[in-house]
C-alpha cells in the first residue's frame, strides 16, 4: 500500500485548441496527476466552449468511457456529456475551483500563471485495481479534496477513468 503524501503539478499557461492541449497531454500524461491536470483543463474549456472542450475530453478518457462515432472517432458517452453540461450550467467558475489562487472570494479567477494543482493520495490509492490509480484533487470551494481515478494504458499514458467528484457543486461565488 501507497503512502499519504501530496504534491503539486504546475502548466505555464492553460492550452488554446485540441493541439496545443494534445502536446501538454503527451508531455505531462504518464503521471495519474499530470492525467487530471488535463481533465480540469478539459473541463475548463468545456465550461467556455463545449465542441473544443469535448474533443479534448475524448482524448482523455478510459477507451470504457469512449463510444465510437463514424470512422475512428470516439467520443465520451452522451450520459457523460449531459451531466457535465447539467452540473456545471450556469457555474461556469466551477471547474477553476481545481487551480490553487482561485477562491469563493475572487469568483474562482486564474489571478495568476503558472497554474497550480494540489493533489494527495492515500493508502489505498493503488489499490483500485489492475492499473488504477486513485488520487485526491483540492478545490477551493469544497470542504475536502475531490477524488479521480485513473488507468494506465498499454502506451504507458493515463486516462481517466471515474470523476464524477469533479463535478460536485462548489462554494458560490462571493462576487
Amino acid at each position: 500500500m501507497a503512502e499519504e503524501k501530496t504534491w503539486t503539478n504546475k502548466i505555464g499557461k492553460l492550452p488554446a485548441g485540441t493541439d496545443e492541449f494534445l502536446s501538454v497531454y503527451t508531455a505531462i500524461g504518464e503521471t495519474p496527476s499530470g492525467a487530471a491536470v488535463c481533465l480540469i483543463i478539459a473541463l475548463i474549456e468545456y465550461s467556455k466552449n463545449e465542441e473544443t472542450g469535448k474533443k479534448m475530453l475524448s482524448m482523455l478518457m478510459d477507451p470504457s468511457r469512449l463510444v465510437k462515432r463514424g470512422d475512428d472517432i470516439k467520443e465520451l458517452f452522451q450520459s457523460d456529456l449531459k451531466f457535465i453540461s447539467m452540473q456545471s450550467k450556469g457555474k461556469e467558475y466551477m471547474f477553476r475551483s481545481y487551480i490553487s489562487g482561485t477562491s469563493p472570494e475572487n469568483s474562482y479567477e486564474i489571478e495568476k500563471m503558472p497554474a497550480v494543482f494540489e493533489f494527495s493520495s492515500n493508502k489505498y490509492s493503488d489499490a483500485q485495481g489492475d492499473n488504477k490509480y486513485k488520487l485526491f484533487v483540492k478545490s477551493s470551494g469544497a470542504a475536502s479534496p475531490r477524488p479521480v481515478t485513473l488507468s494506465r494504458q498499454a502506451d504507458g499514458y493515463w486516462k481517466v477513468f471515474e470523476y464524477s467528484s469533479l463535478l460536485l457543486d462548489i462554494k458560490t461565488p462571493l462576487r
